[in-house]
């Protein structure tokens, strides 16, 4: 995934609407699928995963303490290792930073896998639209499928959780009832060259 696919276009207002893939937690949770953040059934808020200057300073003490405690030497005449410092502080964008909520607005679900659920989310707030998808700093979940793949128990658990969210045994059933955005580019060969391998 380049950063164009999700964040090349521009900002979007309003509301886009995407389909994308989640992992199931042991209590019937959707979470994501790289950061496995829990999904809720009502507006959901993307965290940030980039370390802050905080964070990356705390690394940085960390690792002059074990050079000192592990017996590594200091070059002669050096009394200290010298505490490193970053010349800028971290700054967040959405336009600089990989984080937000992803969806897929032409269809598409590259990160489904057996036991993964699919579903349609809208995304709002500060969203940036790409040549594939958009990222959101806002979402909600719109519909959801729950494959065969996924023990029927934990099904359960999916449904009693998410109890507002309508369910769909097919992919194509709930993006044609919830269809994803075209994003401003409706999906051909001509303007996708990879729309004769791609899933429908």
């Amino acid at each position: 995934m380049s950063a164009a696919e999700f964040g090349g276009m521009g900002f979007a207002l309003g509301v886009v609407r995407g389909a994308r893939s989640f992992k199931v937690d042991k209590l019937g949770r959707l979470t994501g699928v790289t950061y496995e953040q829990v999904w809720r059934p009502d507006e959901n808020t993307a965290e940030c995963r980039r370390p802050t200057d905080d964070t990356y300073d705390a690394l940085q003490r960390m690792v002059t303490n074990y050079l000192y405690t592990s017996g590594y030497s200091r070059p002669r005449g050096v009394t200290a290792f010298p505490e490193p410092r970053r010349e800028k502080p971290l700054q967040h964008s959405m336009e600089t930073c990989q984080c937000g909520f992803y969806g897929y607005y032409d269809g598409s679900n590259d990160y489904y896998k057996p036991g993964f659920v699919s579903a349609v989310v809208e995304g709002y707030g500060e969203t940036l639209i790409g040549s594939r998808g958009f990222r959101a700093s806002k979402a909600r979940i719109v519909a959801l499928r729950i494959p065969k793949h996924v023990p029927v128990p934990l099904a359960t658990l999916i449904a009693r959780n998410y109890p507002s969210i309508p369910l769909f045994d097919k992919f194509s059933r709930m993006v044609a009832e919830f269809p994803p955005d075209a994003g401003g580019q409706e999906v051909t060969p001509t303007s996708d060259p990879t729309f004769w391998e791609r899933e429908a």
